[in-house]
C-alpha cells in the first residue's frame, strides 16, 4: 500500500484539457542544454512514479532572467506534435499542479516539458519522463497461517491465527461454511452457538488497506464433540507444500518446469483418511480449481505428479486438503511459478489461417486470463475471428463507463492494437457488464439523462482504447440476478430505449470518424430473456445478437447435467435449439444471430454412478467448471475418466467411476455439429467463451472449418400475409366488411428483393404495399424471390368478404280474414331470400304476434325457429275500430353472419268496410 497525495486543482486541469483540446501548441526553439531543470513532489522514491496531482516545479538556469515560462505534457509514446500547452508563468514560482489519472491522463509514461524564455533572448527547454500510477495495488495480502483451533465444546470454538505476513494488512474477515460470519482487528474469533456432533468449514482470510482480500486458502474442518463429556477429535496436522523437479528454464528462474512432484506430510492421531490435491491460476475464481486425478501415499507423505507443461505459464495456487476418519480437514496451499516458456516456440504451435472467415465467429477475451499468463501474441489466433469482444469495462457510480482492471486493461489495450495492426480485419468491441458488473444497468437506462451519460461515456471508452465497437452484457434486464442488481420491472421498457441512445451516440461518432461502428449485446439464451429485453423491438439497433447458449445446466443446480447440450433429447432438457427459437420468434432475423459456444465445461463430485453420473446429485466441494484446456492437459482419458457421447443431446461427457467424477463439456466432435447447426440454420455465425480456455485451438479451428466458406443461400425467402378487417371472419371465414392484405417477405442470407401476387387465377402484380378485396370470395396466391435468385414456392391464402345484408321479400295469403267467426283459417307465407355474395345461410320465421290481448288458440301451428309457412290464425275480430292486426316477422341471414328481418300483417276487419 502507498500514501496517497491529494489530487489538487483536477478540476481545473480537466476543464483546461477540455476547453484547449490537443492541437495549437506555442513554438519553442530548439533545446539548448543548459542548466535547467523540473522538480517534481511529491514523487516516489525510485524518482520516476507520480500519482494524483504533483506539483512540477521548472528551475531556471542560474543567472538568466526568466521573462515567460511554458509547461507542456504528453504520452511519451506520442509524437512532439501532441505536448499539451498548459498556461505560461512570469513569476516565480513556475510550479503547475499536474492532475493525473482517467480519462485525460491514465496510468503510463509520460514527458513533461518546461520551455523557459529569458531577457537575454535565449529559450531553453528541459524534458523529464515520469510513470504515472493511479491504480490501487491489487495484490492480495496472504492468508494468516496456520489457522487453528484453541478450546472446542459441543457448542462453540475457538479460533486463532498468526499475523498475515502482509504489511498493510488492516483487519480479518471470518467464514463459517463459506458465508461472512465477521470482521476483526485481533488474531483471535469465538464461534457460539453452534450444534452439537455438526462440522464446520471455518477460513479466515486478511485485508489490507487497498481493500484486497486473500485468495489462498487455510480452511479447516472442525467437527464438535458430540456432548460435553466427549474430549474434541484433534484436527490432521499437515506441512507445508513442496516442490521438487526441474526449475524453471528462464535464467535465475524460481520456478518449475516439466514434470514435478508435490508433496505434503499429514498426520493424525487415529488416521488421515485422504489427501486431495487441487490447483488454479493464482488470480482466476476458486470455481477454477481443479482436483488431481490420483494421489500417492508413501507413509505420512501424499503427493502427485504435476505436468507443468499443460498448466499455464505464470503463478499458480497448489492446495492440499488433508481429512480424517471424521471428516475433519486442515488446508495448505502455496504458490508456484510454472517457467516453460523457453521449451516454447517463439511463436505460436499453429499455423495461422490462410483467410479470415466467411462467417462471424466472435471471442471474448476476458482480462483475467492474462494473469496466467495468457499471451495475446502467442496464445490468441485472431486470423480465424472476425470480432473480439474484451470482457470486461465495467460502469461506474457515476453510470459512465470505467476500466474494469486498471492493472490489466492498458497492458491488453495495447496488446490488442498490436493484434489489429497483425490482422486488419480484426474487429474488436469492449464488452461492458457481465455477470459480475450489470448492477448498474438499470441505473443507467432509467432516464433520458442517465442514458445519454452512459452513451457518451461509452462511446468515450471505445474511441480512446481504440475499439471497434460496444458490447452490452446486461445481465439480466427486469429479473436482477447478477451481484448488485435488483429486480425491476421497468427495464423492459427502458432496454430499448438504452440500446437507442448508444446507437445514436455511435452513429454521430461514426459520421464523424468516417467509419460505422458497431453495437452488440450478449443475452442469456431465455424466451424470458427475449421477452425482458424487447428483442424483436431492441435488434433494429443491433449489428448482431449474441445468445448465450451455454450454462444451461451447471454447479447452482442439483443434479449434474450438461453444459449446452444442441438438442432437448426429447424433452430430457432444455437445450441450444431452444434458445435460438426463442430468439426468432421473439423476432431476432437469423442472420443478425450470433450463437454462443463454450470452451469450458462443468465438473460434479456425485453421489451416485447410476447412469455414468448424469443428472445425478452432487456435493458442492469438488465442483466447479473447468477449461477444455484442462481436460486435455490432464489427458483425463488416460487418467481414470472414460468419454460418453449422448446421442440426444450431441455432446460428450466424461465419468471418472473410482472418483465418483462427472464432467460435462465440449469437444471437437460436438463443437463441429453446432458449426453445422449455424450454417443448416443460416445463422449469423458462433460466439465463444473463452479464447484462454482452448489455447491449442483444437475447438477454434473446428469452428473456423465449419464456417470459414460462405453460408450458401440455397433456401429461398419465405412469405407470410396478415388480413386486416374491421369486422374479423366468423367461423365460415366470411368478413364482414373489406380486408386489407399485406405480405412480408424474409429471408436470412441474400434478402427478399421482389414480391408479387395475383387474385383468382388472374396475372401476376408486384407487391408494392397492402391492397384492398371487397365482397366476393377470392384465392390470392403470392411469392417471393431473394437476392441469390431463389424463389419460393407459391402460397395461398382465401379471403371471403361480404358487407352487405341479404334480400328477403315476403307475402301472404290471404292477408285479411272475413268473415270474423272465430274460426281458424289457414294462412300461407310465400318466402324468398336471395344473397348475390355469400349466399343464404338461414332462413327462419321469427315470430308471430297479435296486437290484443287474445288467447293461445287465436295463433296456432306457427313453429317460429324454423322455415315455417303455414299456420292458422284465429279470425276472431276485436273491439277497436281497426279490427285485429297479426304481425308475421321472417329472418334471413347470410353466410357473412349479415341478417335482415321482414314483417307482413294479417288482419281481421272490423267491419266490412274495412
Amino acid at each position: 500500500m502507498r500514501a496517497r497525495a491529494a489530487r489538487l486543482n483536477l478540476a481545473w486541469i480537466v476543464l483546461l484539457f477540455v476547453s484547449l483540446g490537443f492541437g495549437s501548441l506555442l513554438a519553442a526553439a530548439a533545446p539548448v542544454t543548459a542548466g535547467a531543470s523540473i522538480e517534481i513532489y511529491p514523487i516516489r522514491a525510485d524518482g520516476k512514479t507520480v500519482e494524483a496531482a504533483p506539483a512540477v516545479t521548472g528551475v531556471p538556469a542560474a543567472g538568466e532572467t526568466v521573462v515567460k515560462a511554458e509547461f507542456f505534457a504528453k504520452a511519451s509514446s506520442a509524437p512532439d506534435s501532441a505536448y499539451f500547452p498548459f498556461p505560461a508563468r512570469t513569476q516565480p514560482p513556475y510550479t503547475w499542479n499536474w492532475g493525473t489519472g482517467e480519462p485525460y491522463v491514465p496510468d503510463g509514461f509520460y514527458d513533461l516539458k518546461i520551455a523557459f524564455h529569458y531577457a537575454s533572448g535565449r529559450t531553453e527547454s528541459v524534458v523529464r519522463q515520469v510513470i504515472v500510477d493511479n491504480t490501487p495495488d491489487k495484490t492480495p495480502p496472504p492468508s494468516p497461517v496456520p489457522l487453528t483451533v484453541g478450546s472446542r465444546t459441543s457448542a462453540s470454538v475457538e479460533l486463532s491465527w498468526a499475523a498475515s505476513a502482509a504489511p498493510d494488512a488492516n483487519g480479518y474477515v471470518v467464514e463459517r461454511n463459506g458465508v461472512h460470519l465477521a470482521d476483526t482487528a485481533s488474531l483471535r474469533h469465538a464461534v457460539d452457538g453452534l450444534d452439537a456432533g455438526q462440522l464446520y468449514a471455518f477460513r479466515v482470510k486478511a485485508k489490507d488497506l487497498d481493500g484486497n482480500v486473500s485468495i489462498d486458502d487455510n480452511s479447516i474442518g472442525v467437527r464438535l464433540p458430540s456432548d460435553a463429556g466427549t474430549p474434541p477429535d484433534p484436527l490432521p496436522v499437515v506441512g507445508d507444500i513442496r516442490a521438487s523437479g526441474a526449475p524453471g528454464v528462464t535464467p535465475g528462474s524460481k520456478g518449475y518446469s516439466g514434470n514435478v512432484t508435490l508433496s505434503v506430510q499429514a498426520t493424525d492421531d487415529r488416521k488421515v483418511e485422504k489427501v486431495e490435491f487441487f490447483t488454479k491460476v493464482l488470480h482466476a475464481p476458486e470455481s477454477d480449481y481443479w482436483k488431481f486425478p490420483s494421489v500417492t501415499v508413501t507413509g505420512s507423505t501424499y503427493s502427485v505428479n504435476w505436468a507443468t507443461p499443460y498448466a499455464p505459464e505464470g503463478d499458480v495456487i497448489i492446495k492440499a486438503v488433508a481429512y480424517d476418519s471424521s471428516g475433519q480437514f486442515v488446508t495448505r496451499t502455496g504458490v508456484f511459478l510454472v517457467d516453460n516458456k523457453a521449451d516454447q516456440p517463439s511463436g505460436p504451435d499453429w499455423e495461422p489461417a490462410d483467410r479470415p472467415p466467411a462467417n462471424r465467429i466472435v471471442g471474448y477475451f476476458a482480462a483475467w486470463s492474462t494473469y496466467g499468463s495468457f499471451d495475446v501474441a502467442n496464445d490468441l489466433d485472431a486470423s480465424r475471428l472476425t470480432h473480439l469482444n474484451y470482457a470486461f469495462a465495467d460502469i461506474g457510480q457515476d453510470l459512465k463507463v470505467k476500466m474494469g482492471d486498471p492493472v490489466q486493461d492498458p497492458k491488453n489495450f495495447e496488446a490488442l492494437a498490436k493484434l489489429k495492426a497483425k490482422y486488419p480485419h480484426l474487429k474488436t468491441l469492449v464488452s461492458v457488464g457481465g455477470w459480475t458488473w450489470s448492477g448498474q444497468f438499470s441505473a443507467a437506462a432509467a432516464t433520458e439523462q442517465s442514458r445519454t451519460i452512459f452513451a457518451e461515456s461509452a462511446v468515450d471508452f471505445m474511441v480512446r482504447h481504440g475499439f471497434d465497437g460496444v458490447d452490452l452484457d446486461w445481465e439480466y434486464p427486469v429479473v436482477g440476478g447478477g451481484p448488485g442488481t435488483t429486480p425491476n420491472p421497468a427495464d423492459r421498457d427502458h432496454y430499448p430505449l438504452l440500446l437507442a441512445e448508444v446507437r445514436e451516440k455511435l452513429d454521430e461518432r461514426g459520421r464523424q470518424d468516417g467509419k460505422r461502428y458497431l453495437l452488440t449485446i450478449a443475452g442469456g439464451a431465455t424466451a424470458s430473456f427475449a421477452h425482458n429485453a424487447q428483442l424483436g423491438v431492441s435488434q433494429q439497433y443491433l449489428d448482431y445478437v449474441q445468445i448465450m447458449t451455454y450454462d444451461i445446466h451447471g454447479t447452482w443446480e442439483t443434479r449434474a447435467d450438461f453444459n449446452a447440450p444442441l438438442f432437448d433429447a426429447n424433452g430430457e432438457t432444455y437445450s441450444v435449439d431452444k434458445g435460438v427459437q426463442a430468439y426468432l420468434d421473439a423476432g431476432v432475423p437469423a442472420d443478425k444471430l450470433v450463437m454462443g459456444v463454450p470452451f469450458y465445461g462443468y465438473k460434479y463430485k456425485v453421489s451416485s454412478a447410476a447412469n455414468n453420473g448424469l443428472r445425478q446429485p452432487f456435493t458442492a466441494t469438488g465442483s466447479g467448471s473447468v477449461t477444455y484446456d484442462s481436460i486435455v492437459g490432464q489427458k483425463l482419458t488416460e487418467n481414470g475418466y472414460v468419454r460418453y457421447w449422448h446421442e440426444g443431446s450431441k455432446v460428450p461427457y466424461l465419468f471418472n467411476p473410482a472418483e465418483s467424477v462427472f464432467i460435462s463439456y465440449d469437444d471437437e466432435q460436438s463443437i463441429g455439429l453446432k458449426a453445422d447447426y449455424i450454417r443448416d440454420r443460416e445463422l449469423g455465425g458462433a460466439m465463444i467463451w473463452e479464447l484462454s480456455q482452448d489455447r491449442g485451438i483444437d475447438l477454434l479451428n473446428v469452428l473456423y472449418e465449419g464456417l470459414k466458406d460462405p453460408i450458401a443461400d440455397g433456401k429461398p425467402p419465405v412469405t407470410s400475409h396478415a388480413l386486416e378487417s374491421a369486422q374479423p371472419a366468423n367461423g365460415g371465414g366470411w368478413y364482414g366488411s373489406d380486408v386489407t392484405v399485406k405480405l412480408t417477405a424474409r429471408d436470412n442470407r441474400s434478402g427478399p428483393v421482389s414480391t408479387e401476387y395475383r387474385v383468382n387465377g388472374g396475372e401476376w402484380t408486384a407487391y408494392t404495399g397492402p391492397f384492398v378485396l371487397s365482397d366476393g370470395a377470392y384465392t390470392v396466391e403470392y411469392r417471393s424471390t431473394d437476392g441469390a435468385g431463389n424463389r419460393e414456392a407459391v402460397r395461398s391464402v382465401t379471403v371471403k368478404t361480404d358487407s352487405g345484408d341479404p334480400e328477403l321479400a315476403v307475402t301472404v295469403d290471404p292477408a285479411v280474414l272475413w268473415p270474423p267467426n272465430g274460426k281458424s283459417v289457414p294462412v300461407h307465407a310465400e318466402v324468398l331470400a336471395t344473397d348475390p355474395v355469400s349466399g343464404v345461410a338461414d332462413v327462419r320465421l321469427v315470430s308471430v304476434t297479435v296486437d290484443d290481448t287474445g288467447t293461445p288458440d287465436d295463433i296456432r301451428e306457427a313453429d317460429v325457429g324454423t322455415l315455417d309457412t303455414d299456420f292458422l290464425l284465429n279470425a276472431t275480430r276485436s273491439g277497436s275500430g281497426s279490427g285485429r292486426i297479426y304481425s308475421i316477422t321472417y329472418r334471413a341471414t347470410d353466410y357473412a353472419g349479415h341478417s335482415l328481418d321482414r314483417t307482413v300483417t294479417v288482419t281481421v276487419s272490423h267491419d266490412r268496410g274495412h
